[in-house]
């Protein structure tokens, strides 16, 4: 007699992922339309995305539960159908959600309990996930859109918070096509760097054979402003400032993206960031501070939060030498932007060694620039305010 189980826990599986990999971040969701399928496989499969179906060939079996659909669809060429089935593996009958994630799928194949590993690197802080759907239920069956956004740690390999999350539940027979929307909760004022989306066309622990999910059209909003500083950082040392004041401001946190091209950072007062060794002395990042970084290869540093106002934040620079950062958002003369401090500042250098030494006339560095940093030598702690952008 064949026996017959569930994926049980799925959920609370799906709602803490274990991250792994390492790629840079982006602000979109991948194939958010479904419109890019995988080719050469005996199976439908939504590039970037993954169901079960991968197992499901693995095991010889054709008995599949994620399809192109180019017949029901919102927009475009293509959506994915989901569909709940019972599938039988040797001699067990296991009931099978419909199901894709933007995660890894593994199945245990003696409990018959499912994981989802991974997700994909992302910046931003969206208000909601929106899009599309065609549900017709089975008995009193639910579809599930989930999204989660976490804050991880590539050198460690764990997660270290859970930024933000949201569900949608769809508990009813839609009459065609339908809008649907995922407002996010934000557990924490950090900044994601990795986010995962998986889509259920049944309850997990209750799976009724039979129930269809379409989904078409996905896409992040944010109605709060963001501002971007997209700061390089040149192979071997250079300084770095940022005219933005960051929603994640910790150097670790920035440097995610690109971590194992860091080989270290420091602030003014020497303390460092040295991600091989797990270092981090330098901690976040201060606006109106400059920063000495030196990369293994040229990187570009996504600085995301909201700019500044140069006019109304006075920067404080201290006596002796200290690294000064530009919180214009376009280039001006070095000699103007000090002028007010000028009798007090003994010489200034940018990252190529180029001098602004006023006691002898000599400005060889010309204009600041946005995202770059300065060492500057005081007489004493002075105060400066820019000018407006």
């Amino acid at each position: 007699m064949k026996k017959k189980s569930t994926f049980l826990k799925l959920f609370l599986i799906i709602s803490i992922p274990i991250l792994s990999g390492h790629l840079y971040a982006q602000t979109l969701i991948p194939n958010s339309g479904f419109e890019d399928w995988d080719t050469g496989i005996s199976y439908d499969n939504p590039t970037y995305w993954e169901s079960p179906n991968a197992i499901i060939a693995s095991l010889g079996v054709s008995n599949f539960i994620a399809f192109e659909d180019n017949d029901s669809l919102y927009s475009g060429d293509a959506s994915v159908r989901l569909e709940s089935k019972n599938i039988t593996i040797f001699t067990t009958t296991v009931s099978v959600p419909g199901i894709v994630t933007l995660g890894d799928i593994s199945v245990n194949l003696i409990t018959t309990e499912v994981s989802i590993d991974g997700g994909t690197p992302f910046t931003g802080t969206p208000d909601k996930l929106v899009g599309h759907y065609n549900y017709s239920p089975s008995g009193s069956d639910n579809c599930y859109i989930e999204i989660v956004l976490l804050d991880y740690n590539t050198i460690t390999g764990t997660t270290i918070d859970t930024i933000g999350a949201g569900m949608f539940i769809g508990s009813s027979s839609t009459a065609g096509w339908e809008s649907f929307e995922v407002p996010i909760t934000y557990f924490d004022t950090a900044a994601p760097n990795y986010m995962n989306i998986t889509i259920l066309g049944s309850n997990p622990n209750n799976i009724q054979i039979g129930s269809k999910l379409w989904i078409d059209d996905l896409s992040l909003e944010t109605t709060s402003p963001v501002d971007h500083q997209y700061v390089s950082l040149p192979q071997g040392w250079s300084f770095f400032s940022s005219y933005i004041d960051p929603f994640e401001s910790n150097i670790d946190s920035l440097c995610t993206p690109f971590v194992t091209e860091v080989i270290i950072a420091k602030d003014g007062d020497g303390q460092t960031y040295w991600p091989l060794y797990g270092l981090n002395a330098l901690g976040d990042i201060l606006i109106g501070d400059g920063y000495q970084i030196k990369m293994a290869t040229a990187q570009t540093m996504d600085v995301a939060g909201l700019a500044v106002v140069p006019e109304n934040t006075p920067v404080t620079i201290d006596q002796g030498w200290s690294f000064l950062g530009y919180l214009r958002q376009s280039p001006a003369p070095i000699n103007v932007m000090l002028s007010t401090v000028v009798s007090q500042v003994i010489i200034a250098k940018d990252e190529n060694g180029l001098t602004y030494w006023p006691q002898y006339g000599i400005n060889v560095i010309g204009n600041m620039v946005p995202g770059e940093g300065y060492q500057i030598k005081m007489s004493s702690q002075q105060s400066i305010v820019y000018p407006a952008n």
